[in-house]
């Protein structure tokens, strides 16, 4: 299972590019652009449809700084990141909440897919 290292940052959610609406509160993530139009189905211009809607991410947050270990957290795709890197993870306030104040912006992190 490879492991991905980026940046964490939060948006307000709404409605995804999966087709469904979801809240600040859902535990919802939403991948790089890049890597959400790569796995579009071929012929496909519906990104509804994108096979990487629905699925599961497993994002972690190494507190070795602070001799805390590590948090983890299983969070579904709903969305397309515009602004992310390739290995970055666009997360809703309910789960960036839980790895850093929202003043911090952006962290780094680590993810799988579940």
């Amino acid at each position: 299972q490879k492991t991905y290292t980026g940046d964490l940052t939060y948006y307000n959610l709404g409605l995804g590019a999966c087709g469904e609406t979801s809240s600040n509160a859902d535990m919802a993530v939403a991948v790089a652009h890049s890597l959400f139009d790569a796995a579009a189905l071929e012929g496909s211009t519906n990104p509804n449809e994108n096979p990487l809607c629905g699925r599961t991410i497993r994002v972690s947050r190494d507190y070795a700084e602070i001799g805390a270990g590590v948090i983890s957290v299983l969070v579904k795709v709903v969305d397309r990141c515009v602004g992310c890197e390739p290995t970055d993870l666009d997360l809703s306030p309910a789960v960036y909440d839980l790895f850093a104040p929202e003043e911090k912006g952006r962290v780094p992190g680590q993810w799988e897919w579940a």
